[in-house]
């Protein structure tokens, strides 16, 4: 019953994920497509040069992540078609850049990644939860031996979290 739990939770956190990528994927498209018809419109060189420049670099993002979100379909042919897009405004701009697409992807190994991102990223807060419950010790233990401890530190004393009260009196 609780790997059932678990297994939900992480397949709920892996969309969210996904999504959240997709949504930065489709932000630095548009970021980059607002640099490059800025640069087009600016009068002074060293203004276009740095709007060329930005646009480039959220371009080279799309594609340094795009390869690690699962795309479906749909969602893969609307980022190859910016990304053609976008490459054509940068060689209109003098910029050379090549003409990548993102393929079809096994979708059994993208989900593997998905979950093994996922995995590293709660790790990550468990690891980061316990690093904070030390220094909130410590502040507390600092500040006058504990007795009165500091208000974040009230969070996580209170009888209701999971774990307990973590004062050490």
């Amino acid at each position: 019953m609780r790997k059932d739990i678990s297994l939900a939770r992480t397949e709920s956190l892996t969309e969210r994920w996904r999504a959240s990528m997709l949504t930065f994927l489709y932000m630095e498209l548009d970021a980059a497509a607002i640099f490059a018809g800025l640069a087009r419109n600016m009068e002074r060189q060293r203004d276009s040069q740095s709007c060329v420049a930005h646009a480039r670099k959220a371009y080279d993002t799309v594609l340094r992540f795009a390869g690690h979100i699962p795309l479906q379909q749909a969602e893969r042919a609307r980022v190859n078609q910016s990304l053609e897009d976008l490459r054509s405004k940068l060689r209109d701009l003098g910029v050379f850049v090549t003409a990548e697409t993102l393929e079809a992807d096994d979708d059994s190994c993208g989900d593997t990644e998905v979950r093994s991102s996922v995995q590293r990223f709660l790790l990550w807060c468990a690891v980061r939860h316990g690093e904070t419950r030390r220094m909130l010790q410590n502040r507390a233990s600092m500040s006058g031996n504990g007795k009165r401890a500091a208000p974040a530190m009230k969070a996580f004393s209170s009888s209701e979290h999971p774990r307990g009260s973590i004062h050490s009196s």
